[in-house]
């Protein structure tokens, strides 16, 4: 039988006994869990690889033209500025044939942080910072949100391939729920999707491995 290939695997859940069950029936993968919005927000980035980047500028910049400053940014974004001549040069700013040597450096050094992503729909509110007073007495009324779907559309739009939307809400008494659960599983190209709910082992906890199976 073929060994399972590990994974990295963003799980977004609050539920101590749901996060439990993810540790143990996916043990053989690189987990990260979180269990708010905010923090799944931060980590579904692109991220740009400086060391990478800086290896193949290094090997592919022409003569007249080295390795400058090295920036890194909060929002996990990277470059290396350019020398040329001795002057420090922006990558931005380099003439039109040393930027596409760049870019295209960079779309190589660029990489997706997780293999799949598996997400509960109802999430702990977040969001604060840039609510308006109206905005943030409307999520202070609120213990969760369904930010559950917009973490999966995050996901699909930094191109990860595998997405999960699992919640344990009755499709006969939540109307959303009902509305959600109907779309099950459904691929786009060599993307494949999973959204439903009533996926629970005989403890009553969810079934983070049968979900992704379907997403194999």
């Amino acid at each position: 039988m073929q060994k399972e290939a590990k994974m990295k695997i963003l799980v977004v859940e609050d539920g101590q006994k749901n996060i439990k069950a993810a540790k143990d029936q996916l043990k053989g993968h690189e987990l990260i869990i979180v269990s708010g919005y905010d923090q799944a927000h931060g980590l579904l980035k692109e991220r740009i690889d400086l060391c990478e980047l800086g290896e193949f500028l290094e090997r592919e910049l022409p003569m007249g033209w080295e390795l400058g400053k090295k920036w890194e940014f909060d929002n996990g974004y990277g470059c290396w500025d350019l020398k040329s001549g001795g002057k420090e040069v922006s990558c931005f700013e380099a003439p039109e044939a040393i930027k596409a040597i760049y870019q295209a450096a960079e779309k190589r050094a660029t990489h997706i942080p997780f293999d799949a992503v598996l997400t509960d729909v109802m999430i702990p509110k977040g969001g604060y910072e840039c609510m308006s007073d109206k905005g943030r007495a409307l999520v202070a009324k609120q213990k969760e949100m369904p930010y559950g779907p917009v973490i999966a559309l995050r996901a699909l739009q930094i191109g990860i391939k595998k997405v999960g939307v699992l919640t344990q809400g009755n499709h006969h008494d939540d109307p959303f729920v009902f509305a959600f659960d109907g779309l099950g599983k459904f691929t786009l190209g060599d993307v494949e999707i999973f959204c439903g709910s009533g996926l629970d082992t005989p403890k009553g906890v969810k079934d983070w491995a049968k979900l992704l199976s379907f997403l194999e």
